[in-house]
């Protein structure tokens, strides 16, 4: 595959940068380090700023939201697992609560037919499943925190 070959503008130089990646990825790299060095540059310092430490408060800088952005991204991967399984709870309780609809609309049909043809002696009594016991389990679950 052929290099991208893109000139960028950072601290008002002019440089030209060779990747794989397109234009509009370089620039926007480009355009982040420029605001970060823009930062540097603005930040009221009374000692003066040399480049050595120009470009290690960048690097640190650069860091922080590096790391920054990688707890972000684990939270949301944990916020998604938590969705997903509360997803797949609900799914399996729509499939019982779905059967047991079915269990009394039968049970629905039966008693309209045994009324209907005026029978005295009681319908037929279905078979009960026992229900469901209650979980103790608490899940600790907190969508849209971040």
């Amino acid at each position: 595959m052929e290099k991208n070959r893109v000139e960028v503008v950072i601290d008002g130089q002019i440089i030209t940068l060779v990747s794989d990646e397109n234009e509009e990825y370089m620039q926007k790299v480009a355009l982040y380090i420029d605001k970060k060095l823009a930062e540097i540059k603005s930040s009221k310092s009374n000692k003066p700023v040399t480049e050595h430490l120009r470009t290690l408060l960048i690097s640190v800088n650069i860091a922080d939201d590096y790391f920054k952005s990688v707890e972000k991204r684990r939270v949301l991967e944990e916020t998604h697992e938590a969705y997903k399984n509360e997803m797949n709870r609900m799914q399996e309780e729509n499939i019982l609560l779905t059967e047991k609809i079915h269990e009394l609309q039968s049970e629905l049909v039966v008693l309209e037919n045994h009324y209907r043809t005026g029978e005295k002696k009681k319908p037929p009594q279905h078979s009960k499943k026992p229900k469901p016991e209650k979980s103790n389990k608490v899940v600790n679950f907190n969508p849209g925190k971040v």
